[in-house]
């Protein structure tokens, strides 16, 4: 189940990336297929996603695999527009990134608990 897992994940960093990066090109954005490619890149997402939680079907990995998921969401979305588009960082996103990691810290160090 793990090597499904990280294949999936793998799976799922290329797809946002991909959603992230044609959203920056303004051909792309002009085309008249764009909606139909952001809307192809957004069912495989999410398609990958139920496809993640079926096969995991326990409550603590489901939980896991949604952090992977927010981290993977938020770094394609943080550094395609900087690694593609010459974006560069402002103090505010370096705050933002900040308070990413610190949520992340909180949710890993205080977690799940049984209700």
């Amino acid at each position: 189940m793990m090597v499904s897992t990280i294949v999936i994940c793998f799976m799922a960093l290329l797809s946002y990336s991909s959603y992230n990066y044609i959203s920056y090109q303004e051909v792309i954005r002009q085309h008249k297929f764009f909606y139909l490619f952001g809307l192809s890149l957004a069912i495989v997402s999410n398609l990958l996603w139920l496809y993640g939680v079926k096969s995991l079907n326990n409550k603590v990995h489901i939980f896991w695999l949604g952090i992977t998921f927010d981290v993977i969401v938020t770094a394609t979305s943080i550094l395609i527009p900087v690694i593609f588009f010459d974006l560069r960082f402002n103090k505010v996103i370096w705050l933002g990134i900040g308070l990413i990691l610190i949520g992340l810290f909180v949710i890993k160090e205080f977690g799940l608990e049984k209700a």
